[in-house]
């Protein structure tokens, strides 16, 4: 899937569509599973478009007469699934990227490979934002330390 376009709400401005925040199309790959799950939901627009009579839209996500969603539509529907699952009122749509990052990070997938699929032209910003150690890994961290520190067992009684 390629992403080249970015709309958005200004105030004052209504709906704004213009280049990406760098100005580069980019390609999200997706795997089989949700590409079937795309295809389906795009042959249901199309379905849609023929009931309807309306031409089917060069965009994927539309509303039930085929024009563009106004970029607020799906945050407001993200905010209800958060309230009715009890997700704290700070989750945002920002939020589900974040999970995204730092999961594949955490997964072990390399931090150039995330980088691309996040969108960011290098590493730097997502070593700054996201590359947090898990609470696992401080756990080990503070132990091995412990253990290097207190553990006499090893050593020399002479140099002790």
């Amino acid at each position: 899937m390629t992403v080249s376009r970015s709309r958005s709400s200004v105030p004052g401005r209504g709906v704004v569509e213009g280049s990406t925040k760098n100005g580069q199309a980019r390609t999200i790959y997706i795997s089989e599973e949700m590409t079937t799950v795309l295809r389906s939901y795009c042959y249901y627009k199309m379905y849609e478009a023929q009931e309807g009579g309306f031409e089917m839209s060069d965009y994927v996500f539309t509303n039930e007469y085929g024009e563009l969603m106004h970029p607020d539509t799906f945050s407001r529907h993200l905010r209800r699934l958060y309230d009715e699952n009890g997700f704290p009122r700070e989750f945002h749509l920002h939020t589900l990227r974040h999970y995204f990052v730092s999961t594949m990070l955490h997964s072990g997938i390399d931090k150039q490979t995330v980088a691309e699929l996040a969108g960011h032209g290098d590493t730097g910003f997502l070593e700054r934002t996201y590359c947090h150690p898990q609470l696992q890994l401080k756990r080990e961290a503070a132990a091995r330390y412990t253990r290097t520190m207190f553990d006499f067992s090893d050593r020399d009684s002479a140099s002790a």
